[in-house]
């Protein structure tokens, strides 16, 4: 088995609910992650290789990360398996 066989990006919580600055406070420490992570799953496309996604849905109803809501920034691409996270 090859380096590429054995080789995945793992995306966690790259969610637009993140970019709610009202419910956060806008103190972010990462303001280009979202930047960053586009670039990489980019790269990772165009290699063919696979993409895992955890999505942090929140079970506090007041959360824009609230479950029934929990729109991750790129959901629904080939090549990704989705695993969903509660947290409180």
């Amino acid at each position: 088995m090859g380096e590429k066989e054995k080789t995945a990006l793992l995306l966690i919580d790259i969610q637009k609910g993140f970019e709610d600055t009202a419910y956060w406070g806008g103190n972010r420490n990462n303001p280009d992650a979202e930047f960053k992570a586009a670039k990489l799953l980019d790269h990772w496309r165009k290699m063919g290789m696979p993409v895992y996604i955890v999505k942090h849905c929140s079970v506090n109803p007041g959360s824009p990360l609230v479950k029934k809501s929990c729109n991750c920034r790129i959901y629904n691409q080939p090549l990704h398996i989705y695993y969903s996270k509660n947290v409180r």
